[in-house]
């Protein structure tokens, strides 16, 4: 969460591209988040760094059109990627040893749906929930965006979005239980 990682937040990115065909479509989301810590402890200077992508790619089919609403189905892949150094310097000085380092990735198949919402002209309102299992135990995610339309180029949006994965028993570097959630701002550009 961003209140406890906020301040060892090195870099984040995210990155969604949707291109559409009547009805179908595809989604690629891309995530990046990259993180550092320094912490003393048991005479040690414990130095982390970790950098964890997301992506989910999927096919979507625009089910039910009512009025001003769209309900969407997502079907597709939720893909992990965690890499972890912890490095342990000893605070009187000798040569630095390194704890941890490793890399493990994670593929789940993912189901979702999502609820979007023309609240007038210039507002639209999209929410999204999907579950995902394959790799990791199970991982849920729910989205809810607020956009406003900047002429017909695109759109300033805001949202907050939650995601919770459960590692499976065993995943190396993981803990059981990873969670990404805050607040978000962006531009959607149309072509």
């Amino acid at each position: 969460e961003f209140n406890d990682i906020g301040g060892n937040l090195d870099f984040a990115a995210q990155v969604h591209v949707e291109a559409h065909k009547e009805r179908w479509g595809l989604m690629l989301d891309f995530t990046n988040l990259q993180l550092s810590d320094r912490t003393e402890q048991d005479g040690y200077q414990v130095k982390t760094d970790s950098s964890t992508t997301l992506v989910e790619a999927a096919v979507l089919l625009s089910s039910v059109e009512r009025g001003r609403s769209t309900t969407t189905v997502l079907a597709g892949a939720r893909i992990l990627n965690v890499d972890l150094d912890l490095e342990l310097i000893p605070l009187g000085g000798g040569e630095p040893f390194v704890a941890a380092d490793g890399s493990q990735t994670l593929v789940d198949l993912m189901l979702g749906l999502r609820y979007t919402y023309a609240i007038n002209d210039d507002w639209e309102l999209m929410l999204r929930g999907d579950v995902a299992t394959g790799d990791t135990d199970f991982s849920w995610n729910t989205t809810a965006v607020l956009g406003r339309s900047i002429g017909d180029s695109g759109e300033l949006v805001f949202g907050y979005r939650y995601l919770n994965v459960e590692f499976a028993r065993g995943s190396d570097l993981l803990e059981p239980t990873l969670v990404v959630s805050g607040p978000m701002i962006g531009y959607s550009f149309n072509f």
